[in-house]
């Protein structure tokens, strides 16, 4: 799953099982003002590089 709101719409769901959750620090800091924290899972801080090794090049990530 990628995509700030996809992935605001699960942390905050409480019925969903997360098993990792990769944020550079941007995305980190939006979605730590909307969404109360601690999560449910610890977020791994990473790059865009390699975010877009992961999803591909040209994924719209949004960190």
């Amino acid at each position: 799953m990628f995509g700030t709101h996809s992935v605001a719409a699960a942390l905050a769901n409480p019925a969903r099982r997360l098993r990792r959750l990769l944020l550079t620090e941007e995305a980190e800091a939006g979605l730590g003002t909307r969404l109360k924290q601690p999560w449910a899972i610890p977020a791994e801080r990473c790059d865009r590089d390699r975010l877009e090794k992961l999803l591909g090049r040209g994924i719209v990530h949004q960190g």
